[in-house]
């Protein structure tokens, strides 16, 4: 089955990005399954990613009939490009692929101390596309209103987030009981250097900081597959991961 593929730019009118001057941009990319027709090619190169063929804005396949979603969710700094490969076998499987870059936490655009800090963020964005009209409408067919959610890495942890896990301590935070002497990723390594500014300065972070502890689960969201989980997830409270109902499917490597 030949695999269509469209990107755009929608945005999140409840929050603002990070420099306070708008709405909370939301770049995605969508893989799903195309008409019979549709020429696939190599339309798309990648400095760091392989990427499948694929038919750009070519027609979905049976636009009448409703097609079940996948969220996906990319790792810290990454971008939707590097879950090709599970999108690409997805629409391929009948699915509609749907992953976002996170605002200030993605390759596409500069990072920012305050999207590496705010992972929880990264959880709304996912329901503020499946409350989205327009990557929809450019998709021209039918999709289900529920949906199935995928991450790797810190989008690990977004998919548990959104699936009904809540924060009890950011890795970063020093009241965390849990000590490391790990100061950020290997994209940010002195990020938590940067909180106490940030708390102290910046009024579109304190705000993202104070709602950690919120309850960021989705009921359309029916099960979730999380892929390599990040070190953030033992910040999770623990009643809150007794109390998930959904199917949740956790890979991990032998290294990890």
């Amino acid at each position: 089955m030949p695999v269509g593929f469209t990107e755009g730019l929608s945005f999140d009118h409840t929050r603002t990005n990070w420099t306070g001057d708008g709405p909370r941009p939301l770049s995605w990319t969508v893989w799903y399954p195309a008409v019979d027709s549709a020429n696939e090619t190599h339309a798309i190169e990648h400095p760091i990613f392989r990427l499948h063929p694929i038919a750009p804005d070519a027609a979905l396949k049976n636009a009448g009939k409703a097609r079940p979603l996948v969220l996906l969710s990319h790792g810290s700094g990454g971008v939707t490009f590097g879950l090709d490969w599970l999108a690409h076998r997805l629409a391929q499987s009948g699915y509609v692929a749907l992953a976002v870059n996170h605002h200030g936490h993605t390759g596409v655009e500069a990072y920012r101390p305050e999207g590496f800090l705010c992972l929880w963020e990264r959880a709304a964005d996912l329901t503020a596309l499946l409350n989205d009209r327009t990557w929809r409408v450019k998709l021209g067919g039918q999709v289900t209103d529920h949906a199935f959610v995928a991450g790797f890495s810190a989008g690990a942890y977004t998919a548990m987030l959104i699936a009904g896990a809540r924060v009890s301590y950011s890795q970063f935070e020093p009241e965390n009981p849990v000590k490391s002497p790990i100061r950020g990723p290997r994209e940010f390594p002195d990020v938590a250097d940067h909180l106490p500014r940030l708390i102290q300065e910046n009024e579109v972070f304190r705000t993202s900081w104070n709602r950690r502890r919120d309850d960021f689960r989705d009921d359309r969201v029916k099960a979730a597959l999380v892929l390599a989980p990040a070190r953030s997830v033992v910040g999770f409270s623990h009643d809150s991961l007794r109390s998930i109902s959904r199917p949740i499917h956790v890979v991990s490597g032998d290294a990890d």
